[in-house]
Parts: structure tokens; sequence; C-alpha cells
């Protein structure tokens, strides 16, 4: 017995001395764990990491947008101006910013095998290939996912198949019918695209990181403005390119059924079929239609007071099962009432962008412009300089039934 109560108490022992030596272990273990987050937090609070000596960095313009998309195209032209206002070599004036700013040595890179001339010259094909990728994001025709064939020589002939060949079923030794698909043929016409920009020369005159985002967004803004009003609405003449409207077989428009949600359930069934109907791949359908047109289908409710496309539209920015973009290029104000406006259904893997990616820019200090009101003003007495850029593209349809058209729409007039 006395042999078992000895064990009993030696087991005591032991348990206690393990519970009193793991706390210890823990408390000690905490302990440290707490001081070096705090130490850390210390660390952090001014700018310096023990794991990353270097300081961190706060936000800088200049620093922040060395890498930003289309911000050397941007650098190009700027300096391009620069060297017009200074009359300075290019090339030179490239040299010296390069030496002052690391990133301007890339667009020297570029700009070394390019040929400038006096007044003008042509951005390096790929500073001009950044502006176009700017326009993706821009633009609703190419942000839906319409593509880019490269054009280098402005003309561009591309076939296309009408109609397929056919396939049967046949027996032994029957005979079987050829057949043979036809085919036609597109072809790209380069057009000219004019951006007129005036420059303040203070701003021009220096070479500060901030003009070159300035220069970039309102580069892209006007020029991304006017392709989409092109691409979607043109109509071939006076040298613009010919648009979606104008490409669309008579077949595929429509005049819209009405404003209740059955009307429109109805418009919008309609335009899917008209697709399917003439067998479009529909490989990137989409929906395009103007503001107006997108709040009325938000605020659209069931009999229940439920929204009808809200949530799709909003947190998945489909319609229908279909993306979609509104743009101010689709007016509100057409037909008799100056009302209506028009809903675009496209298979945007159907529509073709015919870019050159020859971009160029002329330079004209103090060269008179018309302003937005159509008024003629003076860049000399307003100390500013006019750029123009120049870019040039066109616009096809593969198939003339691969968009449907819903025309003489009034929701939300």
């Amino acid at each position: 017995m006395s042999g078992n109560v000895l064990n009993e108490e030696t087991r005591k022992e032991l348990a206690a001395m393990v519970t009193e030596a793991t706390k210890s272990a823990v408390a000690e273990a905490t302990k440290g764990l707490v001081e070096s987050i705090k130490e850390k937090a210390t660390d952090n609070a001014g700018g310096v990491s023990k794991t990353n000596p270097e300081p961190r960095r706060e936000f800088q313009i200049g620093s922040d947008l060395a890498h930003e998309k289309g911000i050397d195209f941007a650098r190009c032209v700027r300096l391009l101006t620069a060297s017009a206002i200074n009359h300075r070599n290019p090339l030179e004036l490239a040299k010296e910013w390069a030496a002052k700013d690391g990133n301007y040595a890339r667009v020297l890179k570029s700009m070394t095998a390019s040929d400038f001339g006096d007044g003008g010259a042509f951005i390096p094909s790929d500073l001009s290939a950044e502006f176009v990728g700017l326009l993706y994001n821009a633009t609703a025709v190419r942000g839906m996912g319409a593509r880019s064939v490269p054009v280098p020589n402005g003309v561009l002939n591309i076939g296309k198949l009408n109609t397929g060949a056919t396939a049967s079923y046949t027996g032994e030794a029957t005979a079987v019918n050829a057949s043979q698909g036809t085919t036609g043929q597109l072809s790209f016409s380069a057009k000219k695209l004019v951006t007129v920009l005036p420059v303040s020369n203070d701003l021009a005159r220096r070479a500060a990181a901030a003009l070159d985002a300035m220069l970039k967004d309102d580069l892209v803004q006007a020029a991304a403005v006017r392709e989409d009003l092109a691409f979607i609405s043109g109509d071939g003449s006076s040298s613009t390119p010919k648009g979606i409207l104008n490409w669309t077989a008579s077949g595929n428009k429509t005049n819209s059924a009405g404003t209740t949600l059955a009307n429109v359930v109805t418009d919008l069934t309609w335009a899917r079929r008209k697709l399917k109907d003439a067998k479009i791949p529909m490989v990137r359908p989409g929906w395009l239609m103007s503001p107006r047109s997108e709040e009325y289908l938000l605020g659209l409710r069931d009999s229940a007071g439920g929204f009808i496309f809200r949530d799709d539209m909003m947190n998945r920015g489909i319609l229908f099962g279909f993306p979609y973009k509104a743009t101010q290029q689709i007016p509100d104000n057409l037909g008799g009432g100056t009302n209506e406006s028009k809903v675009y259904l496209v298979d945007f893997a159907q529509c073709l962008i015919g870019d050159t990616l020859a971009a160029s820019v002329e330079v004209g200090p103090g060269a008179a412009y018309v302003d937005s009101t159509g008024t003629l003003v003076s860049g000399f007495s307003r100390d500013e300089t006019v750029l123009r850029l120049i870019s040039e593209h066109d616009f096809i349809m593969r198939y003339d039934t691969a968009a449907a058209i819903v025309q003489a729409v009034t929701w939300g007039a």
C-alpha cells in the first residue's frame, strides 16, 4: 500500500512541476512576442522596418507615374512640344531630359529610330501602340471587345465567308453533291482623326511629371469621344469611318415596342433572337445604349416593387445575359419628337478596327485654333502652343447581321 501511496504522491509532484514549467515557458514566449510586435509597430510608424531597412516612401507625383500605362506616349508628345517652343532638336532635348529624369530614357530609345522634322514628327510605333491601348479603356466599342487589326500601310483587304459549305449523310455507293462556300472581301482604308489640344507654354517649358499625365488624359479623352461616335453611327462620308448603325442590315433594325416592362422584354428578346437566327457566333456579345436608357432600366420594377435588372447591371455589368456599356455617343434627341434613342446588341468579335499604329504630332507655337464654342482663339495672345495629334484607323463589321438595333427608344424620356 505504502508503495502505491508513494507513487501517487510522486505523480502529483511531477504534475505540479510540469504545470509550473509550462506556465513559465508560455509567459516568457508571450512576453517576447509582445515586445517584438511593439518594436515593429514603433519602427513602421517611423517608416523603417528591420526586415526592410529602406524608408517607406510617400506618394510623389512623377515617381508613381513612372510606369503608368501610356505615360511614355505623353512624354514623347510633351518633349516634341517643348522642342518646338524652344526651337530645339527633339533628340538633343530628349538626351538632356533623360539625363535629368531616367523615365525619359525609354522615350529617347524609341525616338532614336524615328524621323523628326521641324514642327512635326511621327510618334514611334511602340509609343503609338500605347495610345491605342489606352483607347480600349476609354471607348465603348473598343472596350466591348472589337478586334484591332494592324494596317501599317493604311490599306488592307481581308476575306470573309459569305456562305459556308454544306454537309450531308450518304449511303454506300451513293453520289454526294459537291458544295462550295462563297466568299467576299472587306477593305480597310485608314481615315485620319485629328485631335487638337492647346497647351499652356508655362507648363510645356517645364519637365513636370504632372503635365505628362494631363496630356495623356486630355488626348485620350478627346480622341475616344470622336472615335466612339464614328464607330457607332458614322455614315462613312467625308473621310470618316462607317459605324455599326450603317453596317447593320435593315432587317436587323426595328422600332421599340414601348416603355412598359413587357415592351422592354420584347425589345431585348427581339435583339437576341436576331443575332441567334443569323447564326452569329456570339463570341463577344454586348449591349450599347445611352445613359438615359441605362438609368431607366436600372429603375424598372416589377408589380411587387422589386427591381428587374438593377442587380445584374450594377453588380455584374450585364443586361439580359450580356455585358453592356452606356455611352453619351448614343444620343437621346433623335426622331421627330427629339426624344428618341437607340439600343444596340452587337457581337463585337465581328467588329474590326484597322489601326495604322503610326500617330504623328504637329506643334504650332502661338497658332490659332477654334475652341469648343466655335470661336477662333489666338494661341499667341494666350501664350499657348497648339498640338495636333493625328492617328489613322478604319472600322468594318464582318457581317451585316452581327448587330441588332432597337430604334425609336423612349425609355426614360
